[in-house]
Formats: structure tokens, sequence, C-alpha cells
């Protein structure tokens, strides 16, 4: 390692400031814009990809909680006890609401054209369900109260779409958990007015769910108990905390959060993320080659300068700085303009949703691009380090030059 001085250092910067804006060789050229666009290219690879993977998770677990709070309390409850459940989970520190829901099942016909699709009736506490969750924000039609109406339901715009059916029809619905008979069971039908839809952007809801009161899944299908509740925290960061204090309080439920959940898919989203970071450092890794090419190449053609400049008591270490700042400067100059690239694309892409995706495979509609500040110190601080290593790989030839055969050449 170099032992820096200030007069040296001072000096190293002058001499690397007026070689480096004095490229006379053609190839010197060359390889010095070679290596500017393969440190561009590198950083922007990088802040793409990691935009990318960083979006596509923030948003999925946005909208995963958009429509269903923070945590769920699972544990089948009767009606009547409901509000005593809830009076145990509100006094938690970190809970800021609950609201009670029903996952049910069923069949949807819509009358008039004929068309069918499977769907799940989400039982909900009209008021209650607004502070645990964003579907009342995400209306497209209707309102949100329409479902204190008996028989009313706000339904996933896909799936209202998919049925050929808008505001105040009504849909036939079949539930499989039908009554018993002497001839078997005998499914449950009811009918349900379309009082709205709703979309919250993730496919998994817009295509499958249609939003009742409890009251309805009651009074229309005789459904007598829930099936938990969904949390809302006051604060996030403590989710883990509050996730173990309800698990130790109830331990006849089960809770958990909806990265949980879906534990499978983020895991993979991590491990892609990880993936991703290491494939497009390589790209770093190939135009360093371009950085030690410009440097080695600067030497031998700035060996007579150099041969001189060691006669004038030049230090060797102040030569080393010299090119060691011409690398730095190539990195800099890269990393400054992919940085810029990377974060204009990125946000033009997110902010007009350029690219879009097919929801039944993405669960969203858009490729999303979100680029969080450690992402970009962390590509910024790799990239700086591949130019370092590069650049000082680079000096060694500095070792191959004998100073008495190049001034002895050029008398």
């Amino acid at each position: 390692m170099f032992k820096f001085e200030k007069q040296e250092i001072k000096l190293a910067l002058k001499l690397a400031f007026k070689y480096f804006f004095s490229l006379r060789s053609s190839i010197l050229k060359l390889n010095f814009t070679l290596s500017i666009l393969g440190i561009i290219i590198g950083s922007l690879a990088l802040i793409l990809s990691q935009a990318v993977i960083n979006g596509f998770e923030k948003a999925l677990l946005e909208k995963l909680i958009r429509g269903n709070g923070d945590l769920v309390f699972l544990l089948d409850i009767p009606y009547q006890n409901i509000k005593a459940y809830e009076k145990v989970l509100e006094k938690e520190e970190n809970i800021k609401a609950v609201s009670p829901y029903v996952y049910y099942p069923v069949m949807l016909e819509n009358p008039y054209f004929k068309t069918y699709s499977g769907a799940i009736l989400r039982g909900v506490d009209v008021e209650k369900e607004k502070k645990v969750s964003n579907f009342y924000k995400n209306l497209k039609f209707g309102t949100w109260d329409s479902l204190k109406n008996i028989g009313y339901g706000i339904f996933g715009y896909t799936l209202l779409n998919n049925l050929g059916a808008t505001l105040n029809d009504t849909i036939k619905v079949v539930s499989p958990i039908g009554k018993k008979t002497p001839f078997g069971y005998i499914p449950k039908v009811g009918y349900i007015r379309v009082g709205g839809a709703f979309s919250l952007g993730l496919y998994q809801f817009d295509n499958n769910f249609v939003l009742v009161s409890l009251e309805t899944l009651n009074k229309v299908f005789g459904v007598n108990k829930i099936n938990g509740f969904i949390i809302k925290l006051k604060d996030f960061s403590r989710l883990k905390e509050t996730e173990e204090k309800l698990r130790l309080k109830f331990p006849e439920a089960q809770v958990q959060s909806w990265i949980e959940i879906n534990k499978s898919l983020f895991s993979s989203l991590k491990l892609e993320k990880l993936a991703m970071f290491f494939i497009t450092t390589l790209i770093l890794v190939v135009a360093s080659f371009n950085i030690m090419s410009f440097l080695v190449n600067n030497i031998f053609l700035r060996a007579k300068d150099i041969a001189i400049l060691k006669t004038l008591g030049t230090k060797n270490s102040t030569i080393k700085y010299m090119f060691l700042f011409q690398g730095l400067f190539i990195g800099i100059i890269g990393i400054t303009i992919g940085n810029i690239l990377g974060i204009t694309i990125s946000y033009v892409l997110d902010k007009y949703k350029l690219i879009k995706l097919p929801p039944q495979s993405y669960f969203i509609d858009y490729l999303p691009f979100k680029l969080s500040l450690k992402s970009l110190i962390w590509i910024n601080l790799v990239t700086f380090l591949i130019c370092i290593i590069s650049s000082k790989i680079s000096l060694r030839r500095l070792s191959e030059l004998s100073i008495t055969e190049i001034l002895r050449n050029y008398r």
C-alpha cells in the first residue's frame, strides 16, 4: 500500500490531470473511450437490475399489505366472541387496528351472459376494514358504504370484467359448502348485487375477491364464524416482536405476516437479487480490463516523461499515484454517468409504467423500478473497488521500466 503525503498527492494530481487530457495516441484514445463506456454500462446494468428486483419486491409487499394489513391472526371464532378477542388484541402496544375476516370460496355466474368464474367471498366489518386495508381507497366505481346493505358486494375489477357485469347487476353465487340432506349435500345458492369494484393492481385480489359484509355472509350463506383477524401495526419495523407476543398470548392461533405466508416467493427474490448482482458485476470486471489496457499503454507511451521526472527527483510513489489517479478518474466519470443514466431511466420507467407485464404470471401489471440508497452505495463501492484493483495491477508495468535504457534510446 502507498503511504500518502500531501505534497506527493498534489503533484501526482497535477500530473495526472495534465496527462489525462493530453492523449495523443489514437489507440490510447480508443482505450480511454472503451474504459469509460465499460464502467458506464456495468454501473448502469447493476443499477437497473437491482432497481427491478427491489421494485418488484416492494410493489408485491406493498400490494399484499394494501389488501391484508401487516399481520394475519388465524383462528375460527364464532360471531358472538368477536368483540372479546378484539379487545384483547387492541390492548397490544404496537397494534393500531384489527378487523375480522372470513374467506368463503364460491362459484359466480352472471345469469345474463352465462359467464362463470371461481372466487372468494371475503367477509369484512365495513367500518373496521378501512383501518387495516386500502380496498376502500382503490374503488374504480361504486361506493364502500354499499356493503352496509345486505346482499351487496364490491368485486375485483378484473373479476367483474370477466363476468361481463357492471354496477347494480345481480350475480348468482353458488357455495360448495352446502346443506346436508338425506340425498347428500346440496350447494347453497345466493345472489349478490354489484355495489362497486376495486382494483389494487394485484391480480391475486383483482381477479379473485368479492368483498361482502359479515352480515351478508351470515344472512345469505349461514356463515357464523370468522377465520380470524387482519391486524395493522403502528410500527412495521416491530413486526417480528409483535408477532412473537401474539403467539405467546394465543398459542391456539396462528399468527403470520404476509412475508411469511409468501416466504418462498420473497426468498427467491432475495436469491435472484444476489445472483443478478454478481452476474452484472462481471460486466465491470470485463470493463476493468480496458482500464488496465489504457494505463499500461499510457505508461509505455509516457516512458520518456517518466524517465525525465525520475531524473528530476520525482519519487516512484508520486509517479504511481499519477497513474493510479488516472484509473480512478475513469472510474469516477463512468460511475457518475452510470448513476445519472441508471437513476433517470429507473425513474422514467417506473413513473410512466412503460414495461407492461401479464398480471396472471407476475401478480402485478407493470415492471416497477425502485432503487434504494443502500443498493446505490453498494453498487458504487463495488465499482470503485474494481477500478482501484485494476489500476493497481497495471502499475506493475512501472517496475519493468529501465530508466537508463529509456534515456539512452531517446538521446
